[in-house]
């Protein structure tokens, strides 16, 4: 925003002068009669606009002296004002309290509304939608032109209107869930979009065909990326502002020197594609006042798997964008949490201590963006474990929080 053009107070001599004629006496009065309903007129119509930008520039400066520590070595010149952005003045969100719900739930009027009566007792103020499977299924009605000529709309697709319109009408926030490169049923049927065994056509595989291995979608192709950033934008403009992207990375598991993404991998490393991908989503969700979400592992953040991400996934981030940090002590499955010098054996068996050593590493790392911490509410979890994985995220300092169950079984 340019700046603001200054008020000047316009200074006026005198140009009338005394003389004892009655008539340039009355002229006279006459005159600044006129003068002073002109100056009656300019002074009300520029109150408003006067009256704000002072009052702005008092609360700004009051703002900044009572959110900033006071410095000895502080400079005292003064600053020449400058606007904030319309970010910058929103109000600030209320901090995320959800619930994830499955796309089984999402498809069953009963088991949603009971869903959402369950966040609401629960005393969530938002609810995940998963939207897109990491098979490729949408569980959404999609006009997106790639997804109908792929045919990959699940047979009793919502209406993703409809279902929003529900919950805020019960006062909650609706929050999209989009698994993006792990999807085989594009890769299959847009064979140019998926990634390849090197020096053939064949679809790369995360696994053997015979151990249910799938296909992925290149994240360097140009049809991959526009197709996916189309469904996020397509979701936006139905009213989910925000947009968790899982399996945004490069794929698991497979025989991964055997990979071949095409020949600008050759020009760009997996973090530069994956950041100008991210960049052009939020850039796009933006124009529908959106922002995309990056779900990642903490055990990712922890020990970097550099062809993931390319690197640390914080350094992908566009800005604007935020991170759900999965905390759940089940990624450790049977192994033992290693933290610096800390070591928690079992960390499932013992749920505060683990988030709480992970969230204490992570939380750094994350620099100036908005931290979601996922927490685990299955595999035998009830209210005891979900309450100590609470606790320890707060003490960590994060404050927003999802509770995930895959299959939305949530204890009362």
């Amino acid at each position: 925003m340019g700046k603001e053009k200054e008020f000047k107070v316009k200074r006026y001599r005198h140009i009338y002068r005394h003389t004892k004629s009655s008539r340039r006496t009355v002229g006279k009065i006459i005159g600044w009669t006129i003068l002073v309903a002109v100056l009656a007129f300019v002074g009300f119509a520029s109150y408003q606009p006067l009256y704000d930008f002072i009052t702005y520039n008092m609360e700004k400066q009051s703002s900044q002296s009572s959110s900033e520590p006071f410095s000895e070595d502080s400079s005292t010149s003064v600053e020449p004002l400058v606007l904030s952005s319309s970010s910058e003045l929103q109000p600030q969100r209320e901090p995320v309290n959800a619930l994830f719900i499955s796309a089984p739930t999402l498809l069953d009027d009963t088991a949603f509304e009971a869903m959402l009566a369950l966040a609401k007792s629960a005393g969530a103020n938002s609810v995940v939608l998963e939207l897109k499977d990491d098979q490729g299924y949408l569980y959404y009605q999609t006009g997106v032109p790639l997804a109908e000529e792929a045919g990959v709309q699940i047979a009793g697709a919502v209406n993703l209107t409809d279902r929003i319109q529900r919950i805020t009408e019960e006062g909650l926030t609706p929050i999209a869930q989009l698994t993006l490169f792990e999807d085989q049923l594009i890769s299959r049927a847009k064979r140019d979009a998926a990634i390849k065994y090197r020096g053939s056509s064949w679809l790369w595989l995360d696994n053997t065909a015979e151990n249910g291995g799938r296909a992925w979608l290149n994240p360097y192709s140009t049809i991959t990326q526009d197709y996916l950033i189309q469904l996020a934008e397509e979701i936006a403009q139905a009213g989910c502002r925000e947009i968790v992207l899982e399996s945004a990375h490069f794929p698991t598991g497979g025989l991964r020197e055997m990979e071949e993404f095409g020949t600008e991998a050759a020009e760009k490393s997996h973090q530069q594609v994956l950041r100008e991908f991210f960049s052009r989503l939020q850039l796009r969700l933006e124009r529908h006042d959106g922002t995309a979400i990056l779900s990642v592992n903490a055990g990712e953040m922890l020990s970097v798997d550099e062809w993931l991400y390319g690197g640390n996934p914080v350094e992908l981030l566009a800005e604007n964008m935020g991170l759900l940090v999965n905390l759940s002590p089940a990624q450790w499955g049977d192994n033992a949490l290693t933290v610096g010098s800390t070591v928690i054996e079992a960390p499932q068996t013992q749920p505060y201590e683990a988030v709480l050593a992970a969230a204490k590493a992570v939380w750094p790392m994350t620099g100036e963006h908005r931290v979601i911490a996922s927490l685990q509410a299955y595999g035998g979890y009830g209210a005891g474990e979900i309450g100590q994985q609470k606790r320890a995220v707060t003490e960590a300092g994060i404050e927003e929080i999802l509770l995930y169950s895959p299959d939305s079984v949530y204890p009362e």
